[in-house]
């Protein structure tokens, strides 16, 4: 029975993956060879998620991501909003239109309530004399530094001082938010896919409070020494949280090695199913992972705890289409 329900969820992978390949090209850039390598994965995710846009119908380069071209502050902004909130649809942003503390952003412009948002929430700061420079490119530095303050490196002071790009460095190079970009070129203007790789970088690193009296503590959704017990171990590690999982509810991804008849792999980023919880040790966490074969991706959700060695078949919905190869499924198990 269970060689036969591992058959059965293999053959609903590869026809979910088949069912894919029609639309895939469909929602690629026209331009996706251009994305270098390494930043792939974030111009890809991103996009399926809503954050970030390729040129529209009304600009000459319609259909297309344009990579290496630079990025504004302003277009920044605009990510940032939809990284923080979720309105990837920009369904609320006409509630933050109006008054802005910058005098070089005003009424009627199309950037201004994502600006406003950003500011009031302390996501973003201006260039000095009351200007943000909503048109002027930003800076690999300042990126890092909106996408920090985002994931709760919000000391007022963290980033006031003379040295505030070396600490925004210091910052990403620990959180692994630089691990891909070339060294020595922060201090540049930034193109599209260096953002969106840091941006991406910065939603998966681990959320941090800041107290006066503790400076930054790990913002746990589980903290195994509270869970665990003498005589049950439910988390091996504690689980922190993250911009992925607060705006849009994914706790990670995995991957499903020759999943179609091609023998590609099936990369899915998941979310919570229903029936998972702190106390069964399947909350906030990918369950991929059959304890009788340790290091194995089984094409079926494992979960001891709730069904004492039963494999689950079942897929509860598939969220997103994501455009690369290998190719991408997002969704629970």
């Amino acid at each position: 029975m269970r060689n036969l329900k591992k058959f059965l969820a293999l053959v609903l992978a590869m026809m979910m993956t088949l069912s894919l390949m029609v639309t895939v090209n469909a929602s690629s850039f026209d331009d996706d060879e251009d994305i270098t390598k390494v930043y792939a994965e974030a111009v890809d995710v991103l996009t399926e998620l809503g954050v970030i846009k390729g040129y529209g119908g009304d600009d000459p380069n319609e259909g297309k991501f344009l990579p290496k071209n630079n990025i504004t502050r302003a277009e920044v902004a605009a990510i940032l909003y939809r990284l923080y909130t979720g309105d990837v649809n920009d369904d609320n942003i006409h509630l933050y239109d109006g008054f802005s503390e910058f005098t070089d952003v005003g009424p009627s412009q199309w950037f201004t309530p994502y600006v406003n948002f950003c500011a009031n929430n302390g996501l973003i700061q201006g260039r000095g004399n009351g200007k943000f420079d909503p048109k002027g490119n930003i800076t690999g530095y300042e990126t890092l530094v909106m996408i920090l303050r985002a994931i709760g490196y919000n000391d007022p002071k963290e980033f006031s001082s003379s040295d505030w790009r070396f600490k925004a460095s210091g910052y990403g190079n620990r959180l692994g938010l630089t691990s891909n970009i070339p060294a020595g070129s922060l201090g540049a203007s930034a193109t599209r896919e260096m953002v969106s790789e840091i941006m991406f970088k910065g939603i998966l690193a681990p959320m941090v409070k800041y107290s006066p009296l503790t400076m930054y503590t790990t913002d746990l959704l589980v903290d195994a020494s509270k869970v665990n017990t003498a005589t049950a171990k439910i988390y091996s590690n504690d689980v922190p949280n993250t911009l992925m999982y607060q705006t849009f509810g994914i706790v990670g991804k995995r991957t499903v090695l020759d999943a179609d008849p091609f023998g590609r792999p099936l990369v899915q980023w998941m979310t919570d199913r229903s029936d998972d919880t702190v106390q069964n040790g399947g909350k906030y966490i990918v369950n991929v992972e059959d304890p009788a074969n340790p290091g194995t991706a089984d094409p079926d959700r494992f979960d001891a705890s709730l069904t004492g060695g039963t494999y689950y078949d079942k897929v509860d919905k598939v969220e997103l289409e994501l455009t690369m190869t290998p190719v991408k499924v997002y969704g629970p198990l």
